[in-house]
């Protein structure tokens, strides 16, 4: 995998700076089907879980901003893929 730094005009903290906290995703219009389909505790932890796993990929140097940008807009697909 590609690893990027500060160099590329980004940091690592550009990145966690864009990640959603649990509360905005639980308030998100496409979370609520979630929510009346799971307990709110399932969801939660779903969501940390994701969460967790994008911090860890940002940890690793291996998002852009771009890519980001498109597991941020992918996170309902893989929260309902998680709850499956």
């Amino acid at each position: 995998m590609e690893s990027y730094a500060v160099s590329d005009g980004f940091s690592s903290e550009d990145l966690y700076r864009m990640l959603p906290s649990v509360n905005d995703l639980l308030q998100m219009e496409v979370t609520q089907p979630l929510l009346r389909r799971r307990s709110r505790a399932v969801v939660v932890n779903a969501i940390r879980s994701t969460l967790d796993r994008l911090r860890e990929e940002i940890a690793g140097g291996i998002h852009t901003p771009s890519t980001m940008k498109e597991r941020l807009e992918a996170f309902p697909t893989i929260l309902e893929d998680d709850l499956s």
